[in-house]
């Protein structure tokens, strides 16, 4: 596995991996090129051979990064590769100044949040009905860098 930024050529993969993860709130091929155009856009993939099988997607406000995005290919699963993509992310994100990430996960999604407190995130708050189909509480996650 390689882990490198975003490039054109992995968005039709990309969009297939989105659709498989998020079903009705997938990102759309726009979705990812204008992260593609974003100066403040981190956005990373993960490769087995020419595969993408996971991405993690992070927009830099004043210091603050906020994680938009984990995710990895249900054959992939529990072999380290959002841990990969987030130590990795975690790393250029410190190179380019930045203090601190932050991220939302569902609050029914247990393994997500192990890993995010693996990867040494700390539970912040909940954001009450923040996401939709279904709709769930988030919880907020902050690392310092």
């Amino acid at each position: 596995m390689r882990i490198e930024q975003l490039k054109k050529e992995h968005i039709p993969q990309l969009c297939k991996l989105e659709q498989q993860c998020f079903g009705a709130v997938a990102w759309n091929k726009s979705a990812f090129e204008s992260e593609l155009e974003k100066d403040d856009a981190l956005f990373l993939c993960a490769l087995a051979e020419d595969a993408v099988i996971g991405c993690a997607a992070l927009n830099n406000a004043a210091g603050q990064g906020f994680i938009s995005k984990v995710m990895v290919a249900p054959a992939f699963r529990r072999q380290r590769v959002a841990q990969a993509l987030l130590e990795q992310m975690s790393r250029l994100a410190k190179e380019k100044g930045m203090y601190e990430l932050t991220l939302e996960v569902r609050a029914s999604n247990a393994a997500a949040i192990a890993l995010y407190e693996t990867c040494g995130f700390e539970k912040l708050g909940i954001r009450r009905k923040f996401y939709r189909l279904p709709q769930e509480d988030a919880v907020i996650m902050t690392r310092k860098l």
